[in-house]
């Protein structure tokens, strides 16, 4: 009895999609976990590059749930669903390899309060020696969302946990989803994990980053940085972030801030505001601004436009968890 309470099963779900490339070190560093009770759940979204086959083959453990291709949000919530564990880990990328000890150290911190309802781990560029690329993260009044610890050495970093306003990698009590639900799939790539731990929150759980428990993480090998699809679904979900969950103040600075800065895109497609403003302290805005990328962000609000009654419901019924 004591050890299943000690070692409660854990569910580590992973959403893959033409991510064998890195797929296969992901899985083969979970399989080294010291954790002693867990189960790996990869559902693919359609892939055309062979996981699917990779993941039979190679690990007969994982428990492999073929799907059409389906976003980020949906695929976790079918793995979820699947799982078995009192514990659910979610958003551990393809491209993400953990330490031994991760793991452990996250569910030794989870059991430790019944305050606490998520918690995640520190997140190291891989092969940089030791530079992180997230421990936690912020959300800040004009709905900003910036990176705690970002660029910094992680021997120089602080090694007690901190609370934060949500974690990349989500590890979660069984009870927190029962009672605030599954992740909303409307973000499809982004926002689903800072929109969860939010809800979280609204319901009076904390959120804590444990800086010992370390995983090595590859920048974005699922969409191209910068490119106009990543800028629209960020700019999108930051939108319904704001709109579904934001205080009515700080949805207000939210949406003016993200509404000057489209704005700003559609000025500087013209030679003579993008000089103009090259010579500003806004000079940032403008460096590498194509018209792809304005287009993009102009999409991201006419979605939101379009689902705005839904949006607007989900907010009501969230505010009554």
């Amino acid at each position: 009895m004591r050890n299943r309470l000690k070692f409660p099963l854990v569910s580590i779900v992973i959403s893959n999609y033409n991510g064998g490339s890195f797929l296969k070190e992901c899985l083969a560093s979970l399989m080294r976990l010291r954790y002693p009770k867990y189960e790996v759940i990869v559902v693919d979204a359609c892939s055309t590059d062979g996981s699917p086959e990779m993941v039979k083959k190679c690990f007969p453990k994982v428990t492999l749930i073929e799907e059409k291709k389906i976003g980020i949000g949906e695929a976790i919530n079918i793995g979820i669903r699947k799982g078995k564990g009192k514990i659910v880990v979610f958003d551990f990328n393809t491209d993400e390899v953990a330490s031994s000890s991760w793991l452990e150290k996250l569910v030794n911190m989870l059991n430790s309060s019944p305050d606490i309802g998520i918690v995640g781990g520190t997140r190291v560029l891989y092969g940089s020696g030791g530079i992180i690329d997230e421990a936690g993260a912020k959300i800040h009044f004009f709905g900003h969302q910036s990176k705690i610890g970002k660029g910094k050495e992680i021997a120089e970093y602080p090694e007690h946990s901190r609370e934060v306003d949500y974690v990349g990698c989500i590890t979660v009590k069984r009870e927190v989803i029962d009672k605030i639900g599954l992740i909303d799939e409307e973000y499809f790539i982004y926002g689903e994990d800072a929109d969860f731990c939010l809800r979280a929150k609204k319901k009076g759980y904390k959120i804590i980053q444990v800086p010992q428990a370390v995983s090595y993480h590859r920048i974005s090998a699922t969409i191209k940085q910068d490119s106009a699809r990543q800028i629209y679904f960020l700019r999108r979900a930051q939108i319904r972030l704001a709109l579904k969950l934001f205080s009515f103040p700080k949805m207000f600075m939210t949406l003016m801030w993200i509404g000057f800065l489209i704005i700003i895109e559609a000025i500087i497609q013209f030679p003579l505001f993008k000089r103009l403003i090259f010579h500003t302290p806004y000079s940032y805005l403008v460096r590498e601004k194509k018209l792809d990328s304005f287009k993009a962000s102009l999409d991201a609000f006419l979605w939101n436009f379009k689902n705005m009654r839904s949006t607007i419901s989900v907010r009501l019924s969230t505010a009554r968890i």
